[in-house]
C-alpha cells in the first residue's frame, strides 16, 4: 500500500510531538471503535490531561479539524445536563465524543451533571440506561462512538482502569511548535479532510491489524512489566500500539517519531503497574 505523506502530518508532529501522535492514533481508531469492540470486546477511553497552557485545547482542536469540524463537538461539563450528555453520547457511530473542562475549575455541582460510573459502558459498548426527554421513560441504548475525557486526571477508579492517559506538559513548546499549530489552522478542509476519507477507506486493514497484533503487544507488555500489569491495562495500551502501527501503515510517519510514540505508550503502561 502506498503510504500517504500529506502536508498536515509534518505540521501535526512538529506541533504536538509523541503525545500528539498517540492521540492521533487513538483518533484513527475512534473511526472504527464499534467494530473494534465487536471484534475485541473493548476500545479504551482516552484521557487527555495537563496543566493550563499545555496545549490540550490546541490538540483536540487539531484532531477535530482532521474530521472537518471547525469547532468540534465537545461537551462542556459546566454547560450540559445528564439528558444532553446522553443525547450526545448515543448519537454517533464510529465517531469521537469529547467531554471537556473536567476538573478545570469544575464545582461539585458540575461534577454531578455526569454519572461517571455509568461511562464505563463507553469502554465495552455495553448498554446504558437513557432517560428520554419526551415522555421521561428509560431506554437501554448502546454506546457506539469513542470517548475522550479532557481536563484533569480522573478520580473514578473503575473509569481509570478503562482509560489510556496522554499527559501534556510544557516541555518542547517553542516558536516552532506554535508556528506549526498556526499553519495547521490555515490549511483548507480539502487538505485536512483526507484523514477521515483515508481512515474509512482502510477499515479492513485496521481491523485486520488489530486482530493480528493486539495479543502480541499484550504479551510484550505483560512480560516487560513482570506481569504486574492488569490484563485490562495491558489490552488498552496494546490496542494503542496497534493503532500507532496502523497510522504508520497509512502515512509516512518518520520511524524515529513512531518509535518514540511506542516507547511513550510503554511508559504509560508502566505507570499503571501495581506494586508487588
Amino acid at each position: 500500500m502506498q503510504k500517504q505523506n500529506p502536508k498536515w502530518l509534518e505540521l501535526f508532529i512538529t506541533a504536538f510531538g509523541a503525545q500528539g501522535l498517540i492521540a492521533l492514533a487513538w483518533w484513527l481508531g475512534s473511526l472504527h471503535a464499534s467494530r473494534i469492540r465487536a471484534a475485541r470486546g473493548s476500545y479504551p477511553i482516552l484521557n487527555i490531561t495537563g496543566g493550563p497552557g499545555t496545549g490540550k485545547s490546541g490538540l483536540i482542536g487539531a484532531l477535530w479539524w482532521l474530521l472537518g469540524e471547525s469547532d468540534g463537538k465537545s461537551i462542556s461539563v459546566t454547560r450540559t445536563t445528564k439528558a444532553g450528555l446522553a443525547h450526545t453520547l448515543f448519537t454517533p457511530i464510529d465517531w469521537p465524543v469529547v467531554i471537556d473542562e473536567c476538573w478545570d475549575g469544575m464545582s461539585e455541582n458540575d461534577a454531578d451533571r455526569i454519572d461517571w460510573d455509568a461511562l464505563k459502558a463507553c469502554y465495552s459498548g455495553t448498554t446504558m440506561a437513557r432517560l428520554t426527554s419526551a415522555d421521561k421513560t428509560t431506554q437501554e441504548t448502546r454506546f457506539q462512538g469513542a470517548l475522550v475525557i479532557m481536563g484533569g486526571p480522573l478520580t473514578n477508579e473503575a473509569l481509570c482502569q478503562r482509560t489510556v492517559n496522554v499527559e501534556l506538559t510544557h516541555n518542547g513548546h517553542s516558536e516552532e511548535t506554535r508556528a506549526a499549530i498556526a499553519s495547521l489552522s490555515q490549511l483548507t478542509w480539502a487538505e485536512l479532510g483526507e484523514f477521515k476519507t483515508a481512515a474509512k477507506r482502510h477499515r479492513a486493514q485496521v481491523l485486520n491489524l488489530m486482530h493480528r497484533m493486539e495479543a502480541k503487544f499484550v504479551d510484550c507488555l505483560l512480560d516487560d512489566t513482570g506481569h504486574n500489569l492488569m490484563q485490562r491495562a495491558a489490552t488498552n495500551h496494546a490496542q494503542l500500539r496497534v493503532m500507532l502501527d496502523a497510522l504508520g501503515d497509512l502515512y509516512a510517519v518518520p520511524e524515529a517519531q513512531l518509535q518514540q510514540a511506542h516507547a511513550l505508550v510503554h511508559q504509560m503502561a508502566w505507570s499503571c503497574c501495581s506494586p508487588r
